[in-house]
Parts: structure tokens; sequence; C-alpha cells
């Protein structure tokens, strides 16, 4: 799969404050929920990383590079910490 750098996570109904993710934390959420991830391991190794970002100020959304040329990147929405809700742009 081809990716740009890493994710980047921004405060809920944002996408100007997107700060990057660590190279490790953009992995095991690529294998958590990208294209071709979800195993139920996978998404254990990344709960706590959903887990945190969903604790910080009132959430934070990951940002999805999915789709480089729409004007604002999906998003991924954490629901919960196995479980994340695409959104578009």
């Amino acid at each position: 799969m081809q990716h740009r750098d890493v994710l980047h996570v921004a405060p809920k109904g944002q996408t100007d404050a997107a700060l990057a993710l660590s190279a490790r934390e953009d992995a095991l959420l690529r294998a958590a929920f990208g294209r071709y991830g979800g195993s139920v391991l996978a998404r254990r190794a990344a709960a706590p990383i959903v887990q945190q970002h969903q604790e910080i100020g009132a959430g934070r959304w990951i940002l999805c590079d999915c789709r480089p040329d729409a004007p604002r990147p999906p998003v991924l929405v954490p629901v919960a910490p196995h479980e994340v809700i695409r959104s578009a742009p």
C-alpha cells in the first residue's frame, strides 16, 4: 500500500491543526484499520493508540491519506478502542 508519510490526528471536526503520528503508531493503525488490516490481534494492538486520542481534550480524529485528491482528508472516527468509522471528507 502506498501512502505519503504517516497518518495524522486532529481535534474532532478540524483538519488544519493536524499532528503527525509516529511511524510505529501509523503502522499499528494501518494494520488494524487499513484496507488490508482488521484482524482481532491488530485491533487489540492499536487499541491503546485509539484510546489515547479519544481521551485528549474532546477527542481526536485520525486523518486518512487514502484520498490525496480530496480537498479535505477522510477521517477515521474512533467509536471504541477496537472500532473506527471512516467518514467522507
